[in-house]
């Protein structure tokens, strides 16, 4: 080992430096370079390793990785597993063997930012490095095309080829869409932090992204834009307080040439950066602050456009008083180029002055990262960017909802001939609107849900964000069909329909999906209900239910009263469990909570009891046994947790009162290849009222390995049919099972297709749950 004196003295300052108020980025690197110090005698680092790398878990979890070069995270990752095979010790610190494969997915989403799919795919799945599957050989990045849809193209080969990896791959798409979702009075600035270390630890800087906020508490009676801030940034001259001056003036200035009417009408508010211990150089963000207390005067005010900034743009470039866009310090924008680069944005905002450095900056990052592609864009004036389209979005008010809210507010201050004549205008341009308000019919368009009426009319736009909009343009390319994200129907029992539909919220700690009811005829939303569970699996405490999604919603009668309630379907959106809620559409309350120790994959409704009430028919798969699970649900007696076992014990719920719970274990086919899918699983069903019976449709197998002989069988697929009493009538099989089938004959594995023998033994071995075992036929 190096001189122990030398590396006992950086362990001592690196304890120092990382307990300063730095970011978490900050503090990885600097564990690194002390790593890279170990690499050279790993066998003799293991005292160390334990005291440092215990903080490694806290880090990891509050990391931000936009900016940090891929070959940073690629070699502490490689690092991390040399010494760990050096020192399996290492295990005992908790939550470390979690923190490696996070900094794995991490280095994935890194070389995904940088338009390298192929590499990402190897993080993603390490077998690759040696045996790429064959459909990679056919991944020929787009010049045109943005990283983000070259991913989302990789992901639709992967799961056109059913290979488990578009799992991975879906995260890092969910992942980019949170960064790119950001709320309305906020930016993304590129910086260029800088550490304050000592001794061995060099004053680096490294450029990264930082999200701003420009947040306006009210109108102030005072004759100046009074607008703090409330950020750490070092190396403004002249000071914070001052400097802030320059921007907010710039705004202001904007507001009197676009907005005269409002030059005398004034807010007060702050501005906030994100990661408050995150220290960078200089006024780089005074175009961004400019350009957002401009967006936010005109929304206070409630003017008719308003503008945001759009997701995916990067904003750098200092301001004057008169809007003009001043040059950044020219030593430092290459790093804010890189630090764009290995980040989920699409354009990058620079002083005019300094386009050809930054496109210069570009392109040798292109010599070594060719798929990434990031459009610059030079700006000399504040207004230029709300004159393009690419950089800002556009809300516009309809004309009469926005001179019925003028009139509201000036009804005291207006002489009568004056409101009589906008009393007319308002009731001409109402003439123009639909009058009739009641919906019928919601589609996705953008990131909005549009709505009209029966004669297709518009009558509501909604914002719902990106997140839903993908999941849904997922949902068509995986099933061929629209997630079931919509509903409309009658929840207040007037004769008038109102809307219900999914959205997304998300931030550090939390994503969560949100149900809405809205009455578009008095415009008003009626409840909200966000979802988050607090799960407690002792032997898996990272699944908490702070992270779900749903999958789809299910609206019907359930007690023959005529008052439909909600049902809703999900699961914790990257492990599990899944979940059934029941929800009172009239006033959003939970009515009923069943949680599954596995997904919960497909829905119907139907009344198979024959009791006059209809049930819940779930199934997906069950975690705790690896099989497919079908489950029959009361939906008034709504609770408790489905069978498990071993690790997924679930504290804080009673087993549930289920009508039916079944099992199905794997078939002969599915047991032989179970090295290739830990579990078969229902992926849907199709419902016969008419002849009381239903199917259940089993995957068996996936085509996880395309390299091999039988890559043209991509999944096996079973089709049980039960009857309403839940009696098995019939089994059958699709072309890939029995393909499939005659290939493990050929090959020696199995004596005989499967036959009506083989499934009516089958059908037989099927396990129901009668509430304390497991039987053979149903209770």
């Amino acid at each position: 080992m190096k001189n122990p004196v030398a590396i006992e003295k950086q362990y001592r300052e690196l304890l120092s430096y990382i307990s300063f108020p730095i970011s978490p980025r900050e503090r990885l690197l600097r564990i690194k370079e002390f790593v890279d110090q170990l690499m050279r005698h790993p066998d003799e680092s293991e005292s160390y390793l334990l005291e440092v790398l215990q903080h490694l878990p806290d880090i990891v979890y509050k990391l931000d990785i936009a900016g940090i070069e891929p070959y940073i995270m690629r070699s502490l990752y490689e690092d991390l597993l040399v010494l760990h095979r050096y020192h399996p010790s290492l295990s005992d610190i908790t939550g470390f063997e979690r923190s490696i494969d996070t900094i794995r997915f991490m280095t994935a989403q890194l070389y995904a930012f940088a338009g390298n799919p192929r590499v990402m795919l190897v993080f993603l799945n390490p077998n690759y490095a040696e045996a790429p599957p064959r459909w990679m050989q056919h991944l020929d990045p787009d010049p045109m095309v943005t990283p983000y849809e070259l991913v989302r193209q990789v992901d639709a080969i992967a799961e056109k080829n059913n290979d488990t990896v578009s799992y991975e791959i879906d995260r890092i798409l969910e992942a980019w869409t949170r960064f790119r979702s950001i709320p309305y009075s906020t930016a993304i600035v590129p910086v260029v932090e800088f550490s304050c270390g000592s001794g061995y630890m060099r004053h680096n800087y490294g450029g990264g992204l930082r999200k701003i906020r420009v947040k306006v508490i009210g109108e102030t009676p005072e004759r100046f834009d009074d607008i703090h801030p409330d950020i750490a940034v070092y190396g403004a001259r002249p000071p914070v307080e001052y400097s802030m001056k320059l921007p907010v003036l710039a705004a202001r200035n904007l507001v009197a040439r676009t907005h005269p009417h409002l030059m005398n009408r004034y807010v007060a508010g702050h501005v906030q950066f994100d990661n408050r211990y995150a220290m960078h150089e200089g006024a780089s963000a005074n175009a961004a602050i400019a350009a957002l207390t401009y967006c936010t005067i005109l929304k206070t005010f409630k003017q008719r456009t308003t503008y945001r900034i759009s997701p995916g743009v990067a904003i750098t470039g200092n301001v004057n008083e008169q809007g003009d866009i001043l040059p950044v310090d020219q030593h430092t924008l290459d790093q804010k180029v890189r630090a764009v680069t290995f980040s989920g944005i699409d354009y990058l905002v620079v002083p005019k002055q300094q386009l050809d450095q930054a496109e210069h900056a570009v392109s040798e990052t292109k010599e070594y990262y060719p798929g990434r592609r990031i459009t610059v864009i030079g700006i000399g004036h504040l207004h230029d960017i709300f004159y393009d389209r690419r950089l800002t979005e556009q809300e516009e008010m309809s004309k009469a909802r926005f001179i019925g809210r003028q009139l509201r507010s000036r009804k005291y201050a207006v002489g009568s001939v004056a409101t009589i004549l906008l009393l007319l205008i308002v009731i001409a341009l109402l003439i123009i609107e639909p009058s009739d308000k009641n919906p019928v019919y919601g589609n996705f368009e953008g990131e909005s849900l549009v709505l009209y009426n029966q004669n297709y009319q518009v009558v509501d736009r909604i914002p719902v964000g990106p997140e839903i909009i993908m999941r849904d343009t997922r949902m068509v390319e995986r099933y061929g069909r629209a997630g079931s994200f919509i509903h409309i129907a009658d929840a207040t029992g007037d004769g008038t329909n109102e809307v219900i539909w999914v959205s997304e919220s998300s931030d550090e700690e939390i994503t969560t999906s949100v149900i809405y009811c809205k009455s578009i005829s008095h415009n008003k939303i009626l409840w909200e209900y966000p979802i988050s569970f607090n799960f407690n699996f002792p032997a898996k405490p990272y699944v908490n239910g702070n992270r779900v999604s749903v999958n789809y919603l299910l609206i019907d009668d359930f007690d023959g009263t005529g008052a439909p309630d909600l049902v809703v379907i999900g699961q914790d959106y990257q492990y599990f469990p899944g979940f059934v809620l029941r929800i009172d559409l009239r006033t959003g309350e939970l009515l009923g909570e069943y949680v599954n120790t596995g997904a919960i994959v497909s829905a119907f409704v139907a009344d198979i009891t024959g009791n006059g009430r209809k049930e819940i028919i779930a199934g997906g798969n069950n975690n705790a046994f690896d099989e497919a699970m079908l489950i029959v649900l009361d939906p008034q007696n709504l609770k408790g947790h489905s069978p498990l076992r071993g690790d997924y014990i679930l504290e804080g719920y009673e087993p549930a009162e289920e009508i039916s719970y079944i099992r199905f274990p794997r078939t002969v086919l599915g047991e032989i290849l179970s090295h290739r899918s830990r579990y078969n699983r229902i992926v849907g069903f199709k419902n016969n009222p008419g002849r009381r019976e239903f199917q259940a449709y089993i995957i068996d197998y996936y085509n996880y390995d395309p390299q091999s002989a039988i890559t043209e069988v991509t999944q096996s697929l079973y089709i049980v049919t039960f009857d309403y009493d839940l009696n098995v009538k019939s089994i059958g099989t699709d072309d890939g099972y029995d393909v499939m089938a005659r290939f493990l004959l050929e090959q020696g594995y199995i004596d005989s297709i499967p036959d009506r023998h083989y499934f009516s033994e089958y059908a037989a071995a099927l396990k129901y749950w009668d509430g304390k075992d497991w039987q053979h036929k149903e209770r």
